[in-house]
């Protein structure tokens, strides 16, 4: 047995308004969670988001990788999970672009799906910031594009 709690995602345009989600709370949860916040003495109620699903109906979809340094204090290595992701990202429909990030970890060999196109302010980003000598790159995405007999 699996219980909800919250009400459905709506999934219409408004959904896509970040004052609604997060000003305005249109998924405000009834279970509130103490919070202390950093310099302030007393903790403060705070109403998470509550939706059939949980959190991950509000996931943003990057797929990055761990770098091989984060698993220094592990018991296994990134050499160890490396084919492990690989096969979720086959699973997942990754859509990116191997080589993009200059800092991925050795050996992707590329992602299912090519890249998603950039809209028009993130391509402004992108040009910005490559025209200031930094190296952005599409990240990963693991958001179902291009088959619509799936979920997204």
């Amino acid at each position: 047995v699996i219980l909800e709690r919250g009400q459905w995602a709506r999934r219409d345009d408004v959904d896509w308004d970040q004052r609604e989600i997060l000003l305005k709370q249109r998924y405000r949860g009834i279970s509130p969670i103490l919070v202390k916040q950093y310099g302030r003495r007393d903790f403060e109620r705070v109403y998470p988001n509550e939706v059939v699903g949980g959190n991950s109906v509000f996931y943003g979809g990057a797929a990055l990788r761990l770098r091989p340094g984060d698993f220094v204090r592990w018991p296994f290595s990134y050499a160890d999970l490396a084919p492990y992701y690989a096969q979720a990202e086959q699973v997942l429909g990754v859509h990116g672009e191997a080589g993009g990030d200059p800092y991925e970890p050795p050996g992707i060999e590329g992602d299912p799906h090519d890249a998603v196109e950039l809209s028009e302010p993130a391509r402004r980003v992108y040009a910005a910031g490559a025209a200031l000598g930094l190296q952005p790159f599409k990240i990963p995405l693991a958001i179902n594009f291009s088959d619509p007999s799936r979920p997204l």
